[in-house]
């Protein structure tokens, strides 16, 4: 009902995800992926801007925010914090077309769990559902890459290698605020998971 309201002159372009702040040993593993891969031409994520998204709503009017935090509140109350294990090097589409770099995430019954009950809420308030959930980060945004053998060989060689261990206690709904250096995420609130 309120994904059809008309829209407003200022909207808001949102999303829900989880942070996914990286450790130093985690940032040298990008950055020797940057050395790698520095002839190529790559849109790099910045450090402070990494996240998992769990759901990209996309152009909202700031009218329907409250409901909608209000709503995600109120479902996700309910939700235990969980471990999360950040695992592997991988890209979208296939190496003939590559489109984005990332880094992967073991499976997590937690996690599907909380996705599923996300889509129920923004179903509910109108919003379309993602039709596939594929947990990454994205590192980069690959705009040309020349040598896609070298790209091959380096997720090869990082396609099982463990990243990280993230706690997860809150979801964040961010705002996405494009600008001609890139986006820049604000976060407008935190829905705390129980400790």
């Amino acid at each position: 009902m309120y994904a059809i309201q008309e829209k407003q002159n200022r909207m808001k372009r949102t999303f829900i995800a989880i942070n996914t702040q990286l450790s130093d040993d985690s940032l040298e593993l990008v950055d020797e992926l940057k050395t790698e891969l520095q002839d190529e031409k790559i849109r790099w994520v910045s450090n402070n801007n990494f996240h998992l998204t769990l759901f990209f709503i996309g152009d909202t009017a700031p009218n329907l925010i409250p409901d909608i935090l209000k709503s995600l509140r109120n479902a996700l109350c309910k939700f235990d914090s969980f471990l999360l294990k950040c695992r592997g090097l991988g890209v979208f589409r296939n190496y003939k077309n590559p489109k984005t770099l990332w880094f992967g995430f073991e499976p997590s019954e937690q996690l599907l769990r909380l996705k599923k009950e996300i889509d129920s809420v923004m179903s509910f308030l109108g919003f379309d559902q993602e039709l596939a959930f594929n947990p990454h980060l994205t590192l980069g945004r690959t705009q040309f890459i020349r040598d896609k053998n070298n790209l091959k060989s380096l997720v090869d060689r990082f396609s099982n290698t463990p990243i990280q261990t993230f706690h997860v206690n809150e979801v964040l709904f961010i705002e996405s605020v494009l600008t001609p250096q890139g986006a820049i995420y604000k976060p407008l609130d935190a829905i705390k998971l129980r400790i």
